[in-house]
């Protein structure tokens, strides 16, 4: 899907990931894996595990929080690890 779908691409060809990953399904179950993953986004937010398609909560507040700061400290996290 257009949540998780180029996180698995990059995935796939050992690329690691950074992720806004809206909590509508179990980030453990539909996370990228098999390279390193940083996942930004409330994952307790009121949308969580609801499998909705569009954001069925005002705001979006499971990502809305997500600053550019936050993308780049993420990818920076990947970079030590690599």
């Amino acid at each position: 899907t257009g949540n998780t779908g180029p996180a698995h691409l990059a995935a796939a060809v050992g690329t690691p990931v950074v992720s806004l990953f809206a909590p509508v399904v179990p980030a453990g179950r539909w996370r990228p894996y098999g390279v390193p993953c940083v996942l930004l986004g409330d994952q307790n937010a009121p949308c969580a595990g609801t499998r909705a398609r569009t954001c069925p909560v005002p705001g979006h507040p499971c990502l809305d929080g997500v600053t550019a700061l936050d993308v780049v400290a993420a990818v920076g996290k990947l970079v030590e690890v690599a």
